[in-house]
């Protein structure tokens, strides 16, 4: 079957929509595409034989990214970025949540280096121009966990 895309937008020479396969080339898009709001369940970009798995809309200016049917990622209006969770707390612009009877929840920071003395860590400032604030840290060669407060 020949399936061909007028310049008025419409596809002609099937009958259905169903599991068509278009391949266009040199194509250039002028507006955006769009698509249905979709759901966790359902989403509105997915995946031939996965369907559950994909991005849909999550709420004005919020986009979710869902497996197995299920929120896994929701970033909202703000920028907050949500980890297993579709609410974060008001002061959280990254929040990681483990299902409830869960074993614990981790954040991994990790370095390859075999270099002695390197670190991996966490740093909190106040401002982006401040990079010693506070620190958590870990130094490879010693196996030392180092708290640093700016002192």
């Amino acid at each position: 079957m020949t399936l061909r895309l007028g310049g008025d937008g419409a596809i002609t020479g099937c009958t259905s929509l169903e599991e068509p396969t278009i391949s266009i080339s040199g194509l250039t898009m002028t507006t955006p595409i769009e698509a249905v709001s979709g759901t966790a369940a359902a989403p509105s970009y997915t995946f031939s034989g996965d369907t559950d798995n994909g991005l849909y809309y999550a709420g004005t200016n919020s986009i979710g990214l869902s497996t197995a049917g299920t929120n896994a990622i929701l970033i909202d209006s703000n920028g907050n970025v949500g980890i297993g969770t579709t609410s974060n707390y008001a002061d959280s612009p990254l929040e990681v949540r483990k299902a409830a009877g869960g074993d614990g929840v981790a954040i991994r920071v990790t370095n390859d280096t075999t270099t002695d003395g390197s670190h991996a860590g966490i740093i909190f400032t106040n401002t982006t121009a401040d990079f010693t604030s506070a620190a958590i840290a870990h130094k490879r060669n010693d196996n030392a966990l180092i708290f640093y407060n700016g002192q």
